[in-house]
């Protein structure tokens, strides 16, 4: 797999771990800056992109584990902001679109999370996300911030 090649962060008191849903999303990214107009395909979007998001995320994640004082690295969505600088480094935006780099990154990542996430539809698909359903999870809140401990444990 490509992510043999990205040196992980090896301390030993740190034990890491990528769940596989963040290694897609890592290279959904890369994909989608190959496909955008707003990237210069001259330049090209390099392979070796996908491997200093995947560097870059784990490094936000062990930065994260160690201000929480945790022993535990498990990259998580709030985690993939890293990848602005790193993807920052690898390519090069049209000449149009000059000024607007960490705009189209954050775009590209956004996009990349709610492809990721967004279910195939069915032919069920109404009656699994019914109008009761969405209005029942639309309440609901949820709070992640860097603070937020990985696992209650």
């Amino acid at each position: 797999m490509l992510f043999q090649e990205a040196e992980i962060f090896s301390q030993t008191d740190l034990a890491v771990s990528v769940p596989e849903f963040m290694s897609m999303i890592v290279a959904t990214v890369t994909h989608a800056a190959r496909e955008s107009s707003h990237i210069n395909q001259r330049s090209g979007v390099s392979v070796r992109v996908t491997v200093a998001n995947y560097e870059a995320l784990i490094a936000g994640a062990v930065r994260r584990t160690l201000l929480s004082n945790e022993t535990e690295v498990i990259p998580r969505i709030s985690d993939l902001s890293a990848l602005i600088a790193s993807t920052g480094g690898k390519i090069e935006v049209e000449s149009l679109d000059d000024g607007r780099e960490i705009e189209i990154i954050q775009y590209l990542i956004k996009q990349s999370i709610l492809d990721f996430l967004k279910p195939p539809p069915t032919k069920h698909s109404a009656q699994i996300f019914s109008k009761p359903l969405l209005m029942g999870l639309s309440s609901m809140q949820v709070t992640i911030s860097p603070q937020t401990p990985t696992c209650n444990g």
